[in-house]
């Protein structure tokens, strides 16, 4: 609680070097840091808190869910990391925390849970899918942006359902901050894995024409990445 930001990230590294695993005194002190106004120190914590005791212990499960629906977006950014770093890879408290973070108003914990939700289940899992497509339509470049960049991850061969979504996106102007058309090249990549050779017999010939059309295109767009 020292005013100093130093001070209290001393504090936190300190004390994740001095206390026993599992101490409650410990993990509560660092919950409370995870709100810290400094990012530094939040970033601290975050990274500390994990190591103060075992992966699943339900009191660092606490600490995070506790913070998700804080009035404060930093916090539950911070929060959706830590959530992902205490639990295990596709365990069903950290997805449908994930699920619900994706549905932030705050364009930095969408992208932030929707990178970690991509990681924590495999490729083809329809409701995921449906979520990140969904973000597609959100009015932020940076929002479209990650949430194509994870189709990438999630699609699988033969998926309709992405393939329609993927289509709305084809002339998105969003960039990155490289000033490429970043959610074009995502969508372009996902096409790719979707229409593989082996499932073309899948598709209508009228979606077959639609996705030969949409890449032909591209070919001359004024963006290398793209071409």
């Amino acid at each position: 609680k020292d005013q100093s930001r130093d001070v209290r990230l001393a504090a936190v590294n300190t004390l994740l070097r001095v206390v026993n695993s599992g101490r409650e005194e410990a993990i509560s002190a660092m919950g409370d840091c995870l709100e810290d106004s400094d990012h530094r120190v939040r970033a601290a914590a975050c990274e500390a808190l994990p190591q103060l005791s075992s992966v699943f212990d339900n009191r660092l499960i606490t600490q995070a869910m506790d913070r998700m629906s804080s009035i404060h977006a930093v916090v539950r950014e911070v929060a959706v990391k830590v959530l992902a770093s205490v639990t295990t890879r596709g365990s069903p408290v950290v997805i449908e925390g994930m699920c619900k973070a994706v549905g932030d108003v705050d364009p930095q914990v969408k992208t932030t849970a929707m990178v970690e939700l991509t990681k924590q289940v495999d490729s083809g899992n329809a409701d995921v899918i449906q979520l990140i497509v969904e973000q597609l339509r959100d009015p932020r470049p940076n929002v479209r942006r990650t949430a194509a960049s994870c189709l990438e991850s999630l699609v699988v061969k033969g998926d309709k359902v992405a393939l329609l979504s993927i289509f709305g996106v084809m002339d998105d102007p969003g960039k990155d901050q490289y000033g490429h058309l970043a959610v074009q090249v995502s969508a372009l990549r996902a096409l790719q894995i979707i229409a593989a050779q082996e499932t073309r017999d899948t598709f209508s010939p009228r979606t077959e024409a639609k996705m030969f059309s949409s890449i032909v295109d591209k070919i001359t767009s004024p963006d290398w990445c793209v071409r």
